[in-house]
Formats: C-alpha cells, structure tokens, sequence
C-alpha cells in the first residue's frame, strides 16, 4: 500500500488526472489544483466523482520525490526473493489519496475479502501480510481497527508511517509547499480541500506559542485559527481519528519501522498569525526530543504510541522516507520481515521456506526481536527537496561513528567517489551541479560495501 501521492489517479474518460503519463508527463502544482476541485465533497462516502486509482507510481513524482518515492524497487525485490505469483500471493492496493482514511479501508476490506476468498481455494489457512508505506499505514490501521479482519491477517508492517502526524503536513496547509527557496503559498488553499491532508496533522506537543523561552507549548489545536476556511473542524475530527487509532489496543502484529538519518520538520514557533516550522527539537519536552527523522515523518511519530518503533536493518543507521522503499538493503531487511512472518505462521502452507536468509544483508542481528532502535550515532545527510539545474550542489552530513575515516558515495550510474569525513564527523558531498531530472544518491561504507543510507537529488 502507498502513501500519499503514490496511486495514480485517472478521470473517468480514462485521462490521467496525476499520473506519470509518458505524453503529458505530470505537473504537481498544477496537478494538486484539478485534484482538490470537488473539495468537500471528498469527504461524503457516496460521492463519486470517477476518478480510479488504477496503479502504484513506480516512478519517481517530479517535485516530490523524497516526499513519496516511487514503488518499483520495492515491488522488483520482493518478486527477487519471495515466491510471489501476481493476483494471486501478490497484489497491490492504489487508492485514491485524496479522500479519507476510513473510506479507503472501506475498499481495503472489499479487496482483502475478495482475495481471500478467491486464494483459499486452494490454500485454507491462508493469511495476509499487509505493507503499508507512510500514509497507507493509517488506512490498514483504519481496516484493522473497523473491519473485523484480525484472523485473516498476520501482520500490518508499517515504513515510516506518520502514527501521530507529521509537522510537514501542517507547513503545507498553513504555508502551502515550498520548492527549494520558492514558498506557493496559494496552494495553501488547494490542500485544505484534500481530506486526506488533515489526518496527518501532528497530535503531540510542537509548537511554541510565542517568542520567549518560557512561552507555553502547544500543538495543532492552537492554530486552527490559521487554517483555511472550514480546516479548524476537519482538523479537529482528524485528530480524533489519530488518537483513537494510537490509543487501541493492537488489532494485530504491528511492525513500524522508522527512517531516521535526514534533517525533519519537529518543531514550530507561533509569532502573531505567523507560523515557522523547523528543524531540531530542542523546543520539545525532554521525551519528545529524538535524532531527526526520515525527512518527512518524525521519529517520534513513526509507530503508533502502543508499540514500539524499529529500525529496519542491522546497522546504527536507517533511510529516508523514499529510501524506506528504494533502498537496497531496506528492501532487503524488509523481505527477511515478510519471510520470519510466512516461517512462522505457515501463511501459505507450501511446506518449503519462501526465502533464504543468506540471500540478504545482515544475519541474525537483523531479527525484528534484536532491532531496537539506537540513533546515539547516527549518521545523517541534509539533502534539499529540490536543487536549481545547473547550479553548484552541496550536500553537508555528519558521520559520528566515522570520524577521521573515509566513506563512500555513489550518484546515479556513476562510479563511487570518496569522502573524508573530518575529525569534527562531518562532511561535505560536492558531486557539482546536476542536470534537470531525479537522481539516487547512496552513501557506502566502501566502494562495494554496505548501502548506510539511500536519498535522491532533484534538479529542476
């Protein structure tokens, strides 16, 4: 299951509404205005407007490629390893995004339900494991939670779904997005019309209430005033979604796994009517203040508050949001996941093992049980969401378990290029300026080793 974004939307003449169509290409600023159109009618469970999600976006989204990735990676690896039969041991959900999460897990169940029915012809105790990436996350909770589904499936593995929200959800509702130093403020107005956009909305303590070092500390609901029109009560309803979903008991095995190692919006500041969200966490309360996030999701926010977060390998560091589902060895790491589940519940009953573990990163250490989570040195890069064609790319990070050693980084199909890290842990990647397109950058232990973390340049 995909986050947001990550399902292609048609209209109903079979047109692509956001879709990486070869002809037209796709245009998210322009794009978000059509897709926010019918506004509140979004949120009526019997409207229908004849727009189908037809398929994930394997592809990267030009303009928010580190806010979504693209899926074909992951899908590649898991048909790699795992003994997968399209449609039938296998198959993908796209939904569309723009709607709430309680009518997606409506369709959710539908689908879950119809497959079922159809596999348990021939495998009686078949089980489901559902992979839900960001905000897919929230709807195979909803589906868990409201649909009664607990003995048909085995297990939810979340990566790096928002459980408890994400502040850059309300930057783009208050702020509208920014694309590297340019702020569309007016599309502000275009995302209070997606439902969907609101229950991402932070449910936790981040944002200080005026200047001053003393200044009280509060959350969503002390801006609601900043919203656009209508947003304070879709706001309101949304965090009741939130708290009910991370307040229940669990529905069924929850693995959330978090990407850590990016600079994250955690934080804001209210001045006045002026809201400024950034990085760090030093405002928060001592139990709030972790190492980042994936570039999107906090670390805080990535499980929901009755389990406990994983890192999803073997090592001290994790992925970016995209990286969760384009990283080598976090696609990896996330195949041995799948594979301890069919082990241990016998999902399909083949009587052989589905994957063998030497087939992957890491060995024992990369057990869910021994994966506890551990950023006390974690590596990070600060890669923008965008960089200007053409012009010089700079991209610092910080290495702590690295000092005065030497890594490794690989852009794209180049050949990899070293990269001294100081005695200070950090360090500055320079590959120079880039041409206009999407680009995978890979941080290495080695010229051949270990991928320690996977992030994208975007030039445009």
């Amino acid at each position: 299951m995909p986050g947001i974004g990550g399902s292609a939307l048609y209209r109903a003449d079979g047109t692509p509404l956001w879709a990486l169509d070869p002809a037209t290409g796709l245009h998210p600023i322009r794009s978000f205005r059509e897709l926010a159109a019918p506004g509140h009618l979004l949120r009526d469970p019997d409207f229908d407007d004849g727009v189908r999600a037809t398929k994930l976006m394997a592809l990267p989204v030009p303009g928010l490629t580190r806010l979504l990735g693209g899926y074909r990676d992951l899908r590649t690896t898991l048909f790699q390893h795992l003994d997968l039969v399209a449609g039938e041991t296998y198959t993908e959900f796209p939904y569309d995004w723009r709607r709430p999460a309680a009518h997606n897990a409506l369709l959710l169940e539908r689908h879950v339900r119809d497959r079922l029915i159809r596999l348990r012809g021939r495998y009686p105790n078949a089980e489901v494991v559902l992979v839900a990436h960001s905000m897919g996350g929230l709807v195979a909770r909803e589906f868990l939670e409201r649909h009664d589904q607990h003995r048909s499936v085995r297990a939810l593995i979340t990566l790096g779904t928002p459980f408890r929200g994400a502040v850059k959800a309300l930057d783009f509702l208050v702020n509208g997005p920014r694309v590297a130093h340019v702020r569309f403020s007016s599309l502000a107005e275009e995302f209070a019309r997606l439902p969907a956009l609101y229950e991402l909305l932070p449910v936790y303590p981040f944002i200080r209430l005026g200047t001053s070092p003393d200044s009280r500390l509060g959350g969503t609901k002390d801006v609601l005033h900043l919203l656009p029109h209508g947003g304070d009560k879709h706001a309101t309803e949304a965090a009741k979604f939130l708290d009910r979903l991370n307040e229940s008991p669990e529905p069924t095995v929850t693995r959330s796994f978090v990407g850590f190692g990016a600079p994250t919006l955690q934080q804001a500041v209210l001045s006045g009517s002026r809201l400024t969200v950034m990085r760090g966490s030093h405002l928060l309360p001592a139990s709030h203040r972790t190492v980042d996030g994936d570039g999107t999701v906090p670390l805080l926010s990535a499980s929901p508050r009755s389990s406990e977060a994983k890192r999803l390998g073997s090592t001290p560091q994790n992925q970016t949001h995209s990286g969760l589902v384009t990283g080598r060895d976090a696609l990896k790491a996330l195949v041995i996941q799948i594979s301890d589940l069919v082990r241990e519940g016998k999902i399909l009953d083949r009587g052989r093992p589905t994957i063998a573990r030497t087939d992957c990163v890491g060995d024992t250490d990369m057990h869910p049980e021994a994966s506890t989570l551990d950023t006390g040195s974690a590596l990070s890069l600060d890669v923008r969401d965008w960089y200007d064609a053409d012009e010089p790319v700079n991209i610092p990070g910080r290495a702590p378990g690295h000092v005065g050693s030497t890594l490794w980084y690989r852009l794209g199909g180049h050949d990899p290029t070293e990269l001294p890290v100081d005695d200070d842990g950090t360090f500055t990647i320079t590959p120079g300026p880039q041409a206009e397109g999407v680009q995978r950058l890979d941080l290495l232990t080695a010229p051949e080793g270990d991928v320690l973390l996977t992030d994208v340049i975007e030039a445009a």
